[in-house]
């Protein structure tokens, strides 16, 4: 898992499309694997030229409900996940 998790964060990191960094995560915001994208990424920010800031979207740091419908509204969705990149794309760094 570690390899292949090295050779993709090397491809995303070399992916310059659009010089913006978005990580949506399943796992809580505190922790978490988007912490740890975020954090790589800003160890290489003198090799990237980024257009806006890298952005998390993950759980909230409170339990998981058990109820289905709240589980979705703690979860990122789709939707939500969509609305973030539309904001991010909007962002600039000055």
């Amino acid at each position: 898992l570690h390899h292949h998790l090295a050779r993709d964060v090397e491809r995303r990191l070399r992916d310059r499309a659009d010089h913006r960094r978005r990580s949506a995560d399943e796992d809580y915001l505190s922790f978490g694997l988007s912490g740890e994208i975020a954090a790589i990424v800003a160890e290489q920010l003198n090799h990237l030229q980024l257009k806006a800031p890298v952005r998390r979207l993950a759980v909230p740091d409170v339990p998981i409900p058990f109820s289905r419908p709240l589980e979705q509204f703690a979860i990122p969705q789709v939707d939500g996940i969509a609305a973030a990149v539309r904001d991010l794309m909007k962002l600039t760094i000055d």
